[in-house]
């Protein structure tokens, strides 16, 4: 069992996205017969979705005046954490 207390909830999400993905593609990433440029493609979309959620996020803190130092961090692991098991 690994020691880093995150893993346990990034293997949960994870086996969601996995499941989410086999329903709708018929198969995991290890299957899909794209070449090296549509992999490459695939990866930047889903950076792109990353740089998007931060962009949500930073805006939702701004809307709450939360600042780094008042505990974002902890208030965004805990707003993931009730994404998660919804």
């Amino acid at each position: 069992m690994s020691k880093n207390p995150y893993w346990r909830g990034i293997k949960r999400v994870a086996e969601k996205q996995r499941a989410r993905g086999g329903k709708k593609y018929g198969s995991g990433t290890e299957d899909n017969p794209a070449d090296i440029c549509g992999k490459l493609t695939y990866i930047e979309e889903n950076l792109i979705d990353v740089l998007m959620y931060c962009e949500w996020m930073k805006a939702s803190a701004k809307d709450h005046e939360l600042s780094i130092e008042k505990g974002i961090a902890a208030k965004i692991l805990v707003d993931l954490e009730e994404l998660s098991c919804k």
